[in-house]
């Protein structure tokens, strides 16, 4: 295993892969959508969802890594979390669920807390044309328009709920060159999704109540109702590829 440095949403984070994943997985597939673009003569999108906890923003940066480091190809990481509704709508707007009126920042990272109208037409327009993506800074807790600047071959596109088979988000698939879901077993995500809670100044209580009501509940609509992706990757507790299809 090797340890990489990476900024991810404002803050460096370190995670471990496996030599042999690099060598026997990870590189083949980004030779294998290196061809797909090739193929295509223009522009595609790579979808990677997962459920929250997996590590998938990490891991996309990181593929994006060994895209420059080994490959000719010009592969670009991005996340959806940039099209989360603002702060201020979600402050402002509630749902129903479970016959209960909820207020959508209660339950921000639920597919309803997306604009998923705005976010078909940025994917649209990036497939033929360089644009400026909004971004999710975790400092400001709240969206920021026109930062990262998207202009490569192959985009690589990370989020929860990218294959989900409901509308809106099913209208989504259209935009998909191939995609890549990645999963790991349920008690590490509980648990890593309570440290992460906790790293927000959260109690070890009040993190376990928001896991169990919110995340858990999101993990489990993911893992329902997406659809089959082209490829599988099964990760262990330490990073390292249990399953691959």
């Amino acid at each position: 295993m090797s340890t990489y440095t990476f900024d991810v949403n404002e803050a460096l984070v370190q995670a471990c892969y496996s030599d042999e994943d690099i060598q026997n997985i990870y590189l083949p597939l980004i030779r294998q959508w290196e061809m797909l673009q090739k193929e295509k003569k223009q522009r595609i999108m790579i979808f990677v969802p997962a459920p929250p906890g997996c590590g998938k923003t990490t891991f996309v940066y990181f593929l994006e890594y060994l895209s420059k480091t080994y490959c000719s190809s010009n592969l670009q990481a991005l996340g959806i979390d940039g099209f989360h509704y603002p702060q201020a709508y979600l402050k402002t707007h509630y749902v129903n669920l479970e016959n209960e009126n909820v207020c959508l920042n209660d339950i921000k990272g639920n597919p309803l807390t997306f604009d998923v109208e705005k976010l078909e037409s940025y994917i649209q327009k990036s497939l033929t044309e360089d644009v400026r993506w909004p971004y999710y800074s975790r400092k400001l807790h709240d969206v920021v328009e026109d930062v990262v600047d998207v202009h490569s071959d192959i985009l690589l596109l990370e989020g929860n709920y990218l294959l989900l088979d409901q509308p809106p988000w099913s209208q989504l698939k259209q935009y998909c060159s191939s995609s890549l879901f990645l999963n790991i077993g349920r008690d590490v995500l509980i648990q890593r999704l309570i440290e992460r809670k906790m790293m927000t100044g959260k109690s070890r209580d009040e993190a376990k109540d928001f896991v169990y009501n919110s995340d858990l509940k999101n993990v489990d609509c993911i893992l329902a109702y997406s659809t089959n992706a082209d490829h599988t990757i099964l990760f262990d507790q330490d990073n390292s590829v249990k399953e691959f299809k």
